[in-house]
């Protein structure tokens, strides 16, 4: 469960447009046996660059190009 106080539904909807607000993230192995596990915004947050980066990128291209009718 997350606290549902992002602005960002907002901005989309004032201007009529879709909209889509994903979390990606990896942590290593060790982060996780944290608890409470860091999250955004944490400056403790810290998510490894890859596979997050290569999974977000793909994750976004597939959509745009869905959108796109490509």
């Amino acid at each position: 469960p997350l606290m549902g106080s992002e602005d960002f539904g907002t901005l989309a909807q004032s201007i009529d447009v879709p909209s889509v607000y994903w979390f990606f993230g990896a942590y290593p192995e060790e982060t996780l046996n944290r608890s409470p596990v860091p999250m955004n915004h944490s400056p403790f947050f810290p998510p490894a660059l890859e596979p997050t980066l290569s999974t977000a990128v793909h994750a976004a291209v597939a959509a745009t190009m869905a959108r796109l009718g490509k």
